[in-house]
């Protein structure tokens, strides 16, 4: 396996004694989206198609992109997006209102012959079946969220890497183990997708060190939490704290990640290779 950006953007991540350095991967590619999201997409029609094809961005990026427009002062260029958007949202709504009133004017009528030619009202069977195309029409579809794709396309990617440099880079390994580890929910993912990437004796290999550094990882974190609470006891209050300070943050993101958004479609991405 030889060098490149990918493996000098591994090794970096693993320096910077991050609890995660996948999720730091994924934080950092995300704020490049938001970047060329303001700087590039707003003002090219082709990929505004794209935004409105897919239905917008899920919850979490629609506030990322927000958060990003106030702060940048670009709420213009975004509200261009949203115009597009709104305007999408809302010739849905007209055309489930005009089947809604075909559906109303029908039953009123008790047109048992205008029913069954219509097939609108055959069984209870039929109007759930209706009542889903209401829902699916009005949903917003977070699978498809742009922003959401580039982070799983990417995520995996770091993910391919880190397994590939495991078991191919000797010094890399060196820096492996003055790390920090993995989240648990991407130790997992890693230890998924290497199942189905490497032949038994790669993936065992590739076992026998992510699980002795997770498990030194974690006594790690253990002690700093004993020591977080032992100095909140006023007999130990005067020795202060020291490396634990932030332990309770660094709890929750060795236990759950960064991304939920990038974690997640991860996941179902790594599941279909």
């Amino acid at each position: 396996m030889e060098q490149s950006i990918l493996t000098i953007d591994i090794e970096d991540a693993f320096r910077t004694g991050k609890e995660c350095p996948l999720c730091h991967l994924i934080e950092r590619d995300e704020n490049r989206f938001l970047q060329v999201f303001f700087s590039e997409w707003i003002m090219d029609p082709w990929c505004r198609d794209e935004i409105i094809s897919s239905r917008g961005f899920c919850r979490h990026h629609s506030y990322q992109i927000l958060n990003h427009a106030e702060a940048h002062g670009e709420k213009l260029g975004l509200s261009l997006v949203l115009e597009n958007l709104v305007r999408d949202r809302l010739q849905a709504i007209e055309n489930l209102c005009k089947k809604s009133d075909s559906l109303i004017n029908i039953l009123t009528r008790n047109d048992l012959k205008s029913i069954l030619r219509r097939g609108l009202m055959r069984s209870p069977e039929s109007l759930r079946r209706f009542v889903s195309k209401v829902v699916a029409s009005l949903r917003d579809r977070e699978a498809q969220c742009p922003a959401c794709l580039q982070l799983l396309e990417s995520n995996v990617s770091h993910m391919e890497t880190f397994i590939q440099m495991m078991v191919h880079y000797e010094n890399f390994r060196d820096v492996l183990k003055d790390s920090r580890g993995l989240c648990l929910p991407h130790l997992v993912e890693v230890i998924q997708f290497a199942s189905r990437l490497l032949d038994q004796r790669s993936f065992a290999s590739m076992l026998n060190i992510i699980l002795p550094l997770q498990a030194s990882s974690l006594t790690r974190i253990h002690f700093e939490l004993s020591e977080f609470i032992a100095k909140h006891d006023y007999r130990f209050a005067k020795y202060g704290f020291v490396s634990e300070a932030d332990i309770v943050e660094r709890s929750i993101i060795k236990l759950v990640g960064i991304s939920e958004l990038g974690r997640m479609g991860a996941n179902n991405r790594s599941s279909q290779n």
